[in-house]
């Protein structure tokens, strides 16, 4: 989906764009408060200036339209298209007062450990092709990637990085990102706790596993934080998990990449996430609950074949490399409302220009199957002239992207 974007009309006449993802404290909003108040002027952007859909801020710090009649354009993520794919996103959606925060909708019953009888059967449907059915219930594994690829996106407009930032660096705000994903009403990932709830979310970096006993081993992972300073610093965490529960884990990895192990991953130079969530058992260990592996590319972003996460690599490099991340907010997206395919098909990534809000999608294409070969020649004869694309499965070269982002 677009990104939701505002016009600020200040009260000295200048006018800037603001992305509501960039408005998420009350400090930020108090601020534009104090300026409506003194004659500035805010309005949606997807028909502006042609309509000028004029926006207010609350008491409550709530942004909503002043008028009832308030129609937006088609391509605007608060528009009735949008709308209308709402129950397609209801396992993973934003708030309707504040979009900055998203309700989880996830089975925490970790029914592995009954071999998977009641495994949930829209993740494949959803998560891996990404098609959108309704009112699902989404899988730990599936609110991993979607966590992941909403810090990243959050990332891709932010105006506190100007570079796409490193692996630990994203799962320093993967981990801050926790405390706005709602699994309840007034609970957060981040405020889990196993003293009130015998249970805590973990993501980190996957470094290796050892056994401990004939049924358990341990698995041994990093964490980033931020001090209070706004420092970086990392944790070890050592967590204990029965062996048959890490080999589920570690085939669910391989059906997912084509037969490759987590092993010959990370030897062949990828990099590996590992999360779910853990307690303590009576001893006083830390214990596996839930446990699932991702591939990401080296800047962090969930990645669903090598091909996506050198691809990614090769992006996130141009980018950096040519001081582009303030023009071109790229990311991978991961809801349903107004994508170029019409929401036939979720795109690899956007390329987003946030100066003049033209976009272009990425699509890196893995197979040579006839069905996968029908779905390709769809996409481009939708997407055209706005597609950057990678023949992977040819060998062919990677796109030029001096041609389409300058």
């Amino acid at each position: 989906m677009k990104p939701y974007i505002l016009m600020h009309v200040k009260s000295d006449f200048t006018v800037e764009k603001l992305f509501y993802s960039n408005l998420s404290s009350d400090v930020d909003r108090n601020n534009l408060k104090e300026d409506l108040k003194k004659g500035g002027h805010l309005y949606c952007n997807c028909l502006y200036p042609k309509s000028k859909l004029e926006l207010y801020i609350t008491e409550k710090n709530r942004i909503i339209p002043k008028h009832h009649d308030y129609q937006h354009d088609d391509s605007c993520p608060k528009s009735q298209i949008s709308k209308t794919f709402a129950p397609y996103n209801s396992a993973f959606k934003r708030d309707e007062k504040n979009e900055n925060i998203i309700h989880a909708n996830v089975n925490l019953s970790f029914t592995h450990k009954l071999k998977n009888e009641n495994k949930d059967v829209h993740e494949h449907n959803i998560y891996t092709t990404r098609q959108p059915v309704k009112n699902a219930k989404m899988t730990v594994s599936a609110l991993i990637k979607k966590l992941n690829m909403s810090t990243f996106q959050y990332l891709a407009f932010s105006k506190k990085l100007n570079m796409y930032p490193s692996i630990d660096e994203f799962c320093r705000w993967l981990n801050w990102k926790t405390k706005f994903i709602y699994i309840d009403k007034d609970k957060n990932l981040k405020s889990l706790s196993i003293e009130n709830d015998k249970k805590a979310f973990f993501y980190g970096i996957y470094n290796k596993f050892e056994d401990t006993s004939d049924k358990y081993m341990q698995i041994c992972l990093t964490r980033y934080y931020s001090s209070k300073e706004g420092k970086c610093f990392n944790q070890a965490l050592k967590l204990s998990y029965k062996k048959e529960y890490f080999q589920d884990a570690l085939e669910e990895f391989e059906k997912t990449y084509n037969n490759m192990s987590v092993q010959n991953a990370i030897e062949n130079g990828y990099n590996i996430i590992c999360s779910g969530f853990y307690t303590k058992n009576a001893k006083g260990y830390s214990t596996c609950l839930d446990l699932h592996f991702i591939l990401v590319n080296k800047n962090g972003l969930f990645s669903e074949s090598t091909y996506e996460a050198d691809m990614y690599d090769y992006v996130c490099d141009y980018l950096n490399t040519n001081n582009l991340k303030s023009k071109y907010a790229f990311y991978k997206p991961w809801e349903f409302g107004s994508t170029i395919y019409n929401n036939n098909y979720l795109e690899d990534g956007i390329f987003y220009n946030i100066e003049n809000d033209e976009q272009y999608a990425l699509e890196v294409f893995g197979r040579n199957s006839p069905e996968y070969l029908e779905t390709k020649t769809h996409k481009e004869s939708i997407a055209s002239d706005i597609l950057i694309s990678w023949n992977a499965a040819q060998n062919d070269p990677k796109p030029d992207l001096s041609q389409y982002l300058k």
